[in-house]
Order: C-alpha cells, then structure tokens, then sequence
C-alpha cells in the first residue's frame, strides 16, 4: 500500500468527519455519519493483513483523539480498539464479497459502524459506572449511534464510487488482493 496516499486520505478524511459532521447530522441527537470508518472499510478488502491492522489502529486512534466523553474527557482506545475489530471481520470476509462493489463498502460499512457503536458504548457505560456519570445513557447512545450506522452505511457507498477508481493509487490493485489473501498473517 502506498502510505502517503493512505496517511493523506485518511487526513482528508478526518477532516472532512469533524468538519462536515454538523452539517450533515440528522436531527438534534447526533446521527451523523463517519468518513474515517469506510476508508477501512476500502483498505480492508485488499491490503495486507499487517497493513489493516496498523491502519485500523491509526485511524482509531484518531477518532479517539477527536472524540470527547461528556464533552471534556479524551479516552484513548475504545475507537481504536473497534476500529481493529471492525478490519479483522471485513478481512474474514473478504474472500465472500465482491470487493470493487460499491453497495460492498456500504454494507460492510454499517456493519462496522454497528460494531464500532457497541464496542464503544461498553467502554463508555463501563467507565461512566466507575465514575458515576449519570448523565451517561447507554440505551439512547446505542439508538443514535445505530441510526449514525445506517447513515455511514449509505454515505460509504457515494464514497466507494470515490475510493474504488483510486484503487491503484493506494496501491491496492488485483494482484496487491490476492498476496493479501494468500499471505494471512
């Protein structure tokens, strides 16, 4: 894979996420899309093994960095560690799917953004338990963020037909999927 494309996109990508999230959130509770998530999603389905996971890694990190619990507390990891679990399932799966499908990305997409949404509200409702944060509601973040995945789902495939042209750029191309496929580390 070809690591300034990817470190640039993903930069883009951040970006356009914390810029664009309240204009493109839906309603006052924050159903919002991510732009971060099917950019894993993309690399997922032809990079290396060692390659998703430092990516996932990366761009978990990042959305832990950005993101806010309670509005003024940074808790580094539940994203990152959501954000790996997410590229180990679309890794196992993509020998099933059809990797330059767009509705692919999509579906793959708002999958992981659920997975995503429940590993972190765990974390979330587990810390708000040893602190005592009332204001904390595990049922009505699961609804939001749900309703966020079915967003990221639908918004990943306009950004697939973005992504998936500029596959040889990130230097994911055919021969790239299959050595990805055949060497599972």
């Amino acid at each position: 894979m070809n690591k300034p494309v990817f470190i640039i996109a993903a930069w883009i990508a951040l970006g356009l996420e914390i810029g664009l999230k309240p204009a493109l959130e839906l309603g006052s509770r924050g159903v919002a899309p991510s732009l971060v998530l099917p950019l894993l999603v993309f690399v997922a389905l032809s990079a290396p093994s060692r390659v998703v996971r430092s990516s996932a890694l990366l761009l978990g990190l990042s959305i832990d960095l950005t993101a806010t619990v309670g509005g003024s507390v940074t808790l580094v990891g539940p994203y990152a560690l959501a954000f790996l679990i997410v590229g180990e399932l679309v890794m196992s799966l993509r020998n099933a799917v059809m990797a330059r499908n767009p509705l692919t990305v999509g579906v793959l997409s708002f999958i992981g953004a659920l997975i995503v949404a429940v590993v972190v509200v765990v974390i979330y409702t587990i810390r708000s338990w040893i602190f005592a944060d009332p204001a904390w509601s595990a049922g009505g973040q699961l609804l939001v963020r749900a309703g966020s995945a079915l967003y990221t789902g639908l918004g990943a495939i306009i950004l697939a037909l973005v992504l998936l042209p500029l596959t040889g750029v990130f230097g994911l191309g055919a021969d790239n999927r299959r050595a990805a496929i055949g060497r599972r580390a």
